[in-house]
């Protein structure tokens, strides 16, 4: 899993994501192209990417392999989570659950299409998922706080983080207690998430 042994970058990698890397790396700054529509994007990921490419341009591929080993992950909890109504697994099956996840995520062709077309989609999809892990465990906080990773990656998460929201304001209406008590319990989801989107909306209505 050497990752300078990919292929070579093709698809978007080579029409945009690249370029703009190159850009980034060489500028130290976000790009305000009117032309074109990157910089209407939440960068996380583009940046992550940015910051290993100016150690070593081929290190930029652990983004994309790292957040699909991440997914994995993620799905195995959730999967552990949700079995039988919800009760803990025996360790047995917990253990076989997290086997299944790694041998998902060790597939090779997978993964070495993720690094050849150095996609954001798979690092947006760790982190939602981690949001509705720890949603179903009642984390509030590392839930909106992966929920703020996933909204400073892909606008395509927004519906997903929105969903999971829901969720904590469902489970947090039917636990026991006063109404500011069941708020301030969903609190930290809300406010981390804001915070992991509103710097990019800012952006975005300052130079759109």
């Amino acid at each position: 899993l050497l990752v300078w042994l990919g292929l070579p970058p093709e698809g978007d990698a080579v029409d945009y994501r690249v370029p703009l890397i190159r850009w980034i790396v060489a500028h130290r700054a976000l790009p305000n192209w009117p032309w074109t529509f990157v910089d209407d994007y939440p960068l996380l990921g583009d940046l992550a990417m940015a910051l290993l490419y100016s150690i070593h341009p081929n290190l930029m591929r652990l983004v994309p392999i790292s957040g699909y080993i991440a997914s994995a992950f993620f799905a195995g909890k959730i999967y552990v989570l949700l079995a039988k109504d919800g009760t803990s697994l025996p360790s047995s099956e917990k253990i076989l659950a997290f086997l299944t996840a790694g041998a998902w995520a060790l597939g090779l062709r997978p993964l070495a299409l993720q690094s050849n077309l150095l996609m954001v989609d798979t690092l947006a999809s760790a982190f939602t998922l981690g949001s509705l892990a720890y949603c179903l465990e009642n984390r509030s906080s590392k839930s909106g706080l992966l929920a703020a990773l996933a909204l400073s990656t892909r606008y395509t998460t927004w519906v997903n983080i929105a969903l999971i929201g829901g969720i904590h304001l469902f489970n947090s209406s039917k636990k026991e207690g006063r109404l500011p008590e069941k708020i301030k319990s969903v609190l930290p989801f809300f406010l981390l998430a804001a915070f992991g989107a509103a710097p990019w909306m800012i952006r975005n209505f300052l130079l759109n």
